[in-house]
């Protein structure tokens, strides 16, 4: 309930703005004003932080706070289209399209009204109904990915898990998990998915899409991840110590440390005889590890593991604290929050190292009821 009523307060605040004609300021009127300047012919002009910041102004003249445009340009061919309608129908079509994706691929995974309304209930899920966020997409693209080379479908699956470069920093791990299980098709299908998307987007908006994105990476990183302002919605290692005071070398070094331990677990869960839904709940969890660039509502992805470990639970029984763990993670975007904000404690990577600490601890079981491996 308190996540609702968090919800209804952020969104009552944005109604009477739509009702007076204006756009609200949240993260999806970038993806929008991105895209209807795709549409006029200047895509390649959103990856400079003076232009698109005049753009923004056009639209939400009250608003001063900077954007930056950090997308590779395949998002282009997934976000153009939302220039084609007013706002109010892009947020509708976008956030609408992604996120009964997830709710579908959710389902197929454990079918029960009751498990469908605990995972959508989740602080992550209203997180981006608030912001207009991506973080259903990149769940959707990453789990049914995982699906599709559940049943046997490596095309599919590599389509989908290519398409993942959207936001590249999410899919770290997939190659890795791939090359483990000797996936090859799937992992060819990506990679061409990933090489042609690139090469499409900049047949139809020009080359100097992928040269500019190319020139704004260090710019971005600096104007976005060396930002204090915004670590306390960062649920990494990177955040959790650079609001401890840790120096940004030193902050960067310990998050690469931390990706390359978390790469070991995750190659030797799918190198192992693991069962299927392990190996994908591993895989899910361990991307938000990995990167120093993830943002709360990227914890979405975590529907999937907990979806998988409470069927297993219910399935093979419960080992101490796992469901204690389920719960936090479950919570965990609204309580970083607080934490963040209160204590300036980031404890969001709590919930990705609890959840692969029980797949881990459950690696050597069999596989579900009903399932094959």
């Amino acid at each position: 309930m308190a996540v609702l009523f968090t919800y209804l307060f952020f969104v009552g605040r944005s109604v009477p703005k739509i009702l007076a004609g204006h756009t609200p300021y949240i993260d999806l009127v970038v993806f929008w004003v991105v895209a209807k300047n795709a549409l006029s012919g200047h895509a390649q002009d959103m990856y400079d932080l003076l232009k698109l910041h005049h753009q923004m102004l056009l639209v939400c003249p009250d608003e001063k706070k900077w954007q930056a445009w950090s997308y590779p340009p395949l998002f282009y061919l997934i976000i153009t289209p939302l220039g084609w309608l007013p706002y109010v129908w892009a947020y509708t079509l976008f956030m609408a399209g992604t996120m009964g994706g997830v709710v579908r691929i959710l389902w197929m995974i454990f079918p029960g009204k009751w498990m469908l309304r605990v995972l959508l209930s989740s602080p992550a899920v209203w997180f981006n109904l608030f912001l207009g966020q991506n973080g259903f997409l990149t769940a959707f693209l990453a789990g049914a990915g995982l699906l599709a080379l559940h049943r046997q479908r490596p095309i599919l699956a590599g389509l989908l898990i290519g398409l993942l470069t959207v936001k590249p920093q999410l899919g770290i791990l997939f190659p890795l998990a791939l090359l483990a299980c000797r996936a090859w098709k799937t992992l060819l299908t990506a990679t061409v998915t990933a090489i042609f998307g690139t090469w499409l987007t900049t047949q139809v908006l020009g080359v100097g899409v992928l040269s500019n994105f190319l020139r704004s990476v260090p710019v971005t990183r600096s104007f976005i991840l060396e930002n204090p302002g915004v670590w306390g919605n960062m649920p990494t290692v990177f955040a959790f110590l650079s609001q401890l005071g840790i120096s940004l070398p030193v902050a960067y070094g310990v998050q690469a440390v931390f990706a390359l331990g978390t790469g070991v677990v995750v190659w030797n869960i799918w190198r192992s005889s693991a069962p299927a839904d392990l190996r994908y709940a591993a895989l899910m969890s361990g991307s938000l590890l990995v990167s120093p660039y993830v943002f709360d509502y990227d914890q979405v992805w975590l529907a999937f593991p907990i979806a998988w470990l409470t069927k297993r639970g219910l399935d093979h029984g419960w080992n101490r604290w796992e469901r204690e763990v389920l719960v936090f993670a479950w919570a965990c975007p609204i309580l970083l929050l607080l934490t963040s904000k209160v204590l300036h404690l980031q404890i969001g990577p709590l919930a990705s190292i609890g959840l692969l600490w029980i797949i881990w601890q459950r690696r050597n079981e069999g596989s579900l009821a009903g399932e094959r491996n």
